[in-house]
């Protein structure tokens, strides 16, 4: 999981090379962690190592297009 913009997200594998973000509701702290009921779905494949770095590339890429859109 992430937090970004005052929310979390957990980063899910939709394809090979291809992942999304989805935002979820912290339910219930436990000793081991954050329960999550929803959002995740039997058989789904979530980033469990790297997830903050997937996050800061999609950021950097959205700066990256705001950068070319004020320059035009």
């Amino acid at each position: 999981m992430v937090r970004s913009a005052g929310k979390t997200w957990v980063c899910r594998q939709v394809a090979e090379d291809k992942f999304t973000r989805a935002e979820v509701n912290l339910d219930r702290s436990t000793a081991r962690g954050w329960l999550v009921t929803q959002a995740i779905s039997a058989g789904g494949r979530l980033v469990t190592i790297g997830a903050q770095m997937l996050l800061s590339e999609e950021q950097k890429s959205q700066i990256q297009i705001l950068e070319e859109a004020q320059a035009r």
